[in-house]
């Protein structure tokens, strides 16, 4: 179950970093505040079907479409609530529609929610596409049934940039954040491939100023959370990796046009 899986990570976060005298006060601290419960969706694994990479592009009637390919469809109610720390819908479904490439502002993406029962029209993704310049990455875009691995989640990066000299700062409240970063982590095994990330930190983020980063290793309930991560493992996008970020509150209203997308990637 995910809280034995939650506590056997973290107790061996916490003796290895005591092991390396960081003193428990600090280590207590790491864990308690920052380590956020988090899910990992593959399509290999034997954990709970939760959604499905790719399938039928069905939006809402009368849902306005960002034109972007589908990239998956994620059952709310499949996902167990101790999964995440989010203010996911106990029901209905999110469709995750986007392109991973910088000619779009954030790398483009857009989150749909999709309630029980809604009436779904089938439609085209935008024309363009599907057009010789795109097509060599659309076309790999995965399908299939995504199975959920419990993890947790905590920062890749141990500072905050600022706008004056030293231009960096240890995250907020956590002055040796620079130090706990680099203990190792033992935690599941995660498939290659492509996958998406639940809740929890965005990963491998050079720049350490993208907003939910930042926002989430305060502690204002009502700030920005990490949506999801997006691995596409796709020849021609090596290493890219889209976050999708959004305010706490939105979430739980299901206002999905505040999301945030960003593309991380180093062509």
């Amino acid at each position: 179950m995910a809280p034995e899986l939650h506590d056997e990570h973290l107790n061996a976060l916490r003796d290895e970093a005591l092991r390396r005298g960081i003193p428990s006060a600090h280590v207590e601290r790491w864990i308690t505040a920052i380590a956020r419960p988090c899910a990992w969706l593959s399509q290999y694994g034997d954990g709970p079907v939760v959604g499905r990479f790719g399938g039928p592009r069905a939006l809402p009637a009368g849902e306005a479409d960002p034109g972007f390919p589908l990239i998956a469809s994620l059952d709310c109610a499949a996902i167990p609530r101790e999964a995440t720390d989010l203010p996911l819908s106990a029901d209905g479904r999110l469709l995750l529609l986007g392109y991973p490439d910088d000619d779009y502002e954030g790398g483009g993406c857009s989150v749909v929610y999709v309630p029980p029962g809604a009436t779904l029209e089938e439609r085209e993704e935008d024309p363009k596409f599907r057009d010789e310049n795109r097509r060599d990455i659309t076309e790999q875009y995965p399908q299939g049934e995504l199975h959920l691995i419990f993890d947790v989640s905590l920062p890749s990066l141990g500072h905050i940039n600022i706008s004056e000299p030293p231009y960096a700062k240890p995250l907020p409240g956590h002055p040796l954040s620079e130090e706990l970063v680099k203990v190792p982590q033992s935690g599941p095994y995660i498939p290659d491939g492509p996958l998406l990330q639940i809740g929890g930190y965005a990963h491998d983020y050079n720049g350490g100023d993208w907003v939910p980063l930042l926002a989430t290793a305060t502690d204002d309930p009502d700030g920005w959370v990490l949506l999801t991560d997006w691995y596409p493992d796709m020849a021609g996008r090596e290493g890219a990796i889209m976050h999708v970020g959004i305010r706490r509150q939105d979430l739980a209203a299901r206002r999905f046009d505040e999301v945030e997308p960003t593309l991380f990637w180093n062509p």
